[in-house]
């Protein structure tokens, strides 16, 4: 389970998130192409960890609903399946804590910028050349 300052982060940026999305929506940002293009990216970037967030949200309300209905629930073989569900949902879960605490380290600045990578053959005359 997250704890509770990557949820108070996540949540932050889900209000940068929709702050962002307005500030796209709005025509005077979208005469300046340059603001328009690094506001587009940025929300981009943030959509990407959000939709993780909100399915890990969902997976975590699926999972007590599960667990409530063990201790409703007196069929064996429906006793069985949600066993089963809440194997699942765990997993899931653990799985999309993983994926937010990685989108959530610091991104390298040097990232965002394009690189330049000459390739030549090596020994091996026209072999090489065909491989390079």
């Amino acid at each position: 389970m997250l704890n509770e300052n990557l949820i108070e982060k996540l949540n932050q940026l889900e209000e940068k998130h929709k702050k962002l999305q307005q500030d796209l929506s709005d025509p005077a940002v979208m005469k300046e192409m340059n603001r328009f293009r690094s506001l587009s990216q940025e929300e981009k970037e943030l959509s990407d960890t959000l939709v993780v967030y909100r399915n890990y949200n969902e997976a975590l309300k699926q999972l007590r609903e599960n667990e409530e209905l063990m201790g409703v629930e007196k069929d064996p073989d429906m006793l069985e399946m949600i066993k089963e569900e809440i194997t699942k949902l765990k997993e899931q879960i653990e799985s999309y804590e993983n994926l937010l605490i990685i989108s959530l380290l610091p991104k390298d600045p040097r990232d965002s910028r394009n690189a330049i990578m000459e390739i030549r053959a090596g020994v091996g005359g026209e072999e090489a050349s065909l491989f390079a």
